[in-house]
């Protein structure tokens, strides 16, 4: 995986529910940026209307007894532990591409508006 690209552009999503735009210098130290206690990370694919994203999160955020990031488990589809941060998808060569925001933002508040308003 080509994780060696400069400066991507993403979200970085606290598990307290803190949400910044964030650009990552190095992505080879995304593990930093999150907080994982061995420098590690694991990819989650999400997709939005057919675009790919990737959502860096903690190896071992479950492990170490890491807060559930409530955020992050919404957009996932799945329980995610600990704080993440949210890229575009590599592209044909290995490259992490920056998040595009407009797209994701909808998506986003669209999930969050029927969350919010779900009777169950």
């Amino acid at each position: 995986m080509g994780t060696n690209r400069v400066n991507t552009n993403g979200y970085f999503i606290a598990a307290t529910g803190d949400v910044r735009k964030h650009e990552q210098d190095r992505m080879t130290e995304v593990g930093e940026l999150i907080g994982a206690r061995t420098g590690f990370f694991d990819l989650v694919y999400g997709e939005i209307d057919g675009k790919i994203f990737l959502i860096w999160v903690d190896d071992t955020g479950l492990l170490d007894g890491r807060p559930i990031n409530p955020l992050a488990s919404m957009i996932a589809g799945r329980p995610l532990f600990g704080d993440v941060f949210v890229t575009g998808d590599e592209d044909e060569i290995g490259w992490v591409q920056d998040l595009d925001y407009d797209a994701f933002d909808e998506w986003f508040a669209d999930r969050l508006l029927m969350a919010l308003t779900s009777d169950e």
